[in-house]
C-alpha cells in the first residue's frame, strides 16, 4: 500500500542497545574491573527517522545509556506514495561519522492508517517502542 498524507511519529525508547566498537574504545567502563563486574560501555544514542529515505527528523542524543528514552514526536506533511518508515539508531561520535547501531523499516501496510499504532520493534541488537499516527 502506498501512503499519501501527513505522517506523525513518536519515538519513545530503546532497550538493550549494545555498545559499538567505537563506544567501547574510549569508555571508562572498559577497564579490567568493569569487565569482571559485567559492565558494558554505554552509548550516546539518537534515532534518525525517515520515510522512503526522505528525512523526517532526528531525536536528541541521550548520553551514556543503553536504555535511552526520547519521547519525541516528528511529522511530515508532504508524504506522497510512501512505502515505509525508517528508524536508524546511531552512537554520537566525537569525530564523524557517527557509529551505526541498528535500523529497521515499518511498511505502511503494517500500520492501521488513521489511528494510533503502538509498535515494539524487536531486533537482535535492541528493542524499541515507536508510536505513530498516520494520517492526522
Amino acid at each position: 500500500m502506498l501512503f499519501t498524507g501527513t505522517l506523525r511519529v513518536r519515538v519513545l525508547e530503546a532497550r538493550g542497545l549494545r555498545p559499538t566498537e567505537w563506544s567501547r574504545r574510549f569508555s571508562q567502563n572498559e577497564t579490567v574491573t568493569a569487565f569482571r563486574c559485567g559492565l558494558e560501555a554505554a552509548l550516546d544514542a539518537y534515532v534518525n527517522v525517515d520515510w522512503d529515505e526522505y528525512h523526517v527528523g532526528k531525536t536528541q542524543v541521550r548520553p551514556k545509556t543503553n536504555e535511552p528514552r526520547w519521547n519525541e514526536e516528528f511529522s511530515a506533511n508532504d508524504v506522497h506514495s510512501g512505502r515505509a518508515i525508517g528508524f536508524t539508531v546511531f552512537h554520537n561520535c566525537v569525530m564523524p561519522p557517527d557509529d551505526f547501531v541498528a535500523n529497521t523499516r515499518i511498511t505502511f501496510d503494517d500500520l492501521k492508517i488513521g489511528s494510533t499504532n503502538d509498535i515494539w520493534v524487536s531486533h537482535r541488537v535492541f528493542t524499541y517502542n515507536l508510536l505513530s499516527n498516520a494520517p492526522c
